[in-house]
């Protein structure tokens, strides 16, 4: 069943609790648009280095998280054009939108053999976020250990530059 323009907003309308959620929202959405232009033409290291924010200012109100990684499933849940949800998206615009919240989230990208059953298959392919050595709001938590991590940013989390 698809829905029209109109229906699609008012349900977008009913996740908005403030002005604020508004505001992140169209953040979000100038993100995502832009996105897959920078993936093609950006190195991933210098996207990581330019979607890491500055540090956050202390007492600076930032969204919760769940309600961050909601809208981004929203944005990434239209299916339309650029909006269209992968991993990779999601979890690059979860890491900017966390950091620029104050958490210390680090972008993990892995890769595993699809199996036995798949002969000739080739790689599948994984990004995730983790917090504090665990997967964070990652919708296939219980399948990370079957793949091996080929890329994290940043390298080492704040938590291990401790003496």
């Amino acid at each position: 069943m698809t829905r029209s323009p109109l229906e699609r907003a008012r349900r977008l309308r009913a996740h908005l609790a403030s002005p604020g959620d508004l505001w992140l929202l169209l953040r979000i959405l100038a993100l995502a648009t832009v996105l897959p232009l920078l993936l093609r033409t950006l190195s991933l290291p210098r996207l990581l280095r330019w979607l890491t924010p500055s540090p956050v200012r202390p007492g600076a109100k930032a969204p919760q998280p769940q309600r961050i990684a909601r809208l981004v499933q929203r944005v990434l849940g239209l299916n339309r054009w650029v909006y269209r949800p992968n991993c990779l998206k999601r979890s690059l615009l979860l890491f900017h939108f966390l950091r620029r919240g104050g958490q210390d989230v680090r972008l993990h990208i892995g890769v595993r053999s699809p199996g036995p059953l798949h002969a000739g298959a080739a790689l599948d392919g994984h990004a995730w976020l983790e917090l504090a050595g665990a997967p964070y709001l990652e919708p296939q938590a219980a399948a990370i250990g079957s793949y091996r991590v080929t890329y994290r940013y940043p390298e080492r989390a704040a938590a291990d530059h401790s003496p």
